[in-house]
């Protein structure tokens, strides 16, 4: 299915991950406005190559999160480089997407100044992603060995595992945004195409103070970050005026859901597709829902899946934390 073997005894993209695709982002948003009840991926609105530089720009307050893990994982430099230190070579895979990336590279400038030999394998289902992916890590890390690899993931973790090489997975954002029964099912998915002493990187929110969470930021810079990138991607006119950015937090679930909320009936037209969205009074765009866990959860989530927790790195504010497992 995979020829890992041709794949890895070079530096190239093979032909497959050449071929141009259609714009998945912009086809997966206007499938997601048409749908009832209506749903954007806040992992559209990350900065990648569908965006200029100044609509990133826009969209910086949505890159918190992502800065956040990445700054957290260089503060962590010498906890990271004790990890594999002994190890002759480790395999870096890298399950995700666009939101996950800054995290990733923030591991592989890690690897890469502590001279540990690794090869870095991300896996997408995007073709294009991968290789917008590997052109950008090229120019910043010009020798290392990357090998790109397109299809199902738990399939490409099982023929990488046949092998002797360490591996380390970073999961991408999507397990922060399942809800609990389906982020444990992934991981022990995961789990079960892995060796023991292999490693997973996995990123966890953490519950917090409900005040805070629930609040709307007085300048309204998510709605603003939100509809300016919607208008901008989609050569839209959303109104800003009539939408409210609405953040909800259950304190005893641990469930946060974001959504951006019409205050009239309304008709936006999205010029990139010649279509006209129709809104009713408060209808809502779900956002974000994610899954909150106190750290005693996450320890119990990883015993329960088959890992031994060995890391956790918290940022300042406590709301966010990266775990370092090893698999039992």
């Amino acid at each position: 299915m995979y020829d890992f073997e041709g794949q890895l005894g070079n530096n190239k993209l093979v032909p497959q991950i050449l071929d141009k695709s259609t714009n998945e982002t912009i086809k997966e948003i206007l499938e997601g406005l048409r749908r009832t009840p209506k749903h954007l991926d806040i992992c559209h609105f990350y900065s990648s190559s569908d965006f200029t530089s100044s609509s990133s720009t826009k969209a910086a307050f949505l890159n918190n999160r992502i800065l956040r893990r990445s700054k957290l994982i260089k503060s962590n430099k010498e906890t990271i480089q004790n990890i594999f230190s002994d190890k002759e070579k480790i395999r870096l895979v890298e399950v995700g997407n666009d939101s996950s990336s800054q995290k990733t590279k923030s591991i592989i400038e890690i690897l890469w100044e502590s001279n540990i030999q690794f090869e870095f394998i991300p896996i997408s289902n995007s073709k294009r992603y991968l290789e917008y992916y590997i052109t950008e890590l090229w120019q910043q890390f010009p020798s290392i060995n990357v090998f790109p690899l397109a299809g199902n993931y738990l399939d490409i973790l099982a023929d990488l595992a046949s092998e002797s090489t360490p591996i380390l997975v970073v999961l991408s954002d999507l397990v922060t945004k399942e809800g609990r029964e389906e982020k444990k099912q992934r991981i022990e998915q995961v789990s079960s195409t892995l060796n023991y002493g292999d490693w997973v990187q996995i990123d966890f929110e953490l519950k917090a103070d409900p005040r805070i969470l629930s609040k709307s930021t007085p300048d309204n810079a998510p709605k603003k970050a939100l509809i300016s990138t919607l208008n901008e991607m989609l050569q839209g006119n959303f109104d800003e005026a009539s939408f409210i950015y609405y953040p909800h937090y259950n304190p005893q679930t641990g469930e946060q859901q974001t959504c951006l909320v019409s205050t009239k009936r309304q008709n936006v037209y999205l010029a990139i597709a010649d279509e006209t969205i129709s809104f009713k009074m408060w209808e809502c765009i779900s956002i974000e829902s994610v899954q909150r866990y106190a750290p005693k959860e996450i320890e119990s989530l990883a015993h329960s899946t088959g890992f031994i927790p060995r890391i956790t790195l918290f940022d300042y504010s406590r709301q966010t934390c990266c775990s370092f497992w090893q698999k039992e």
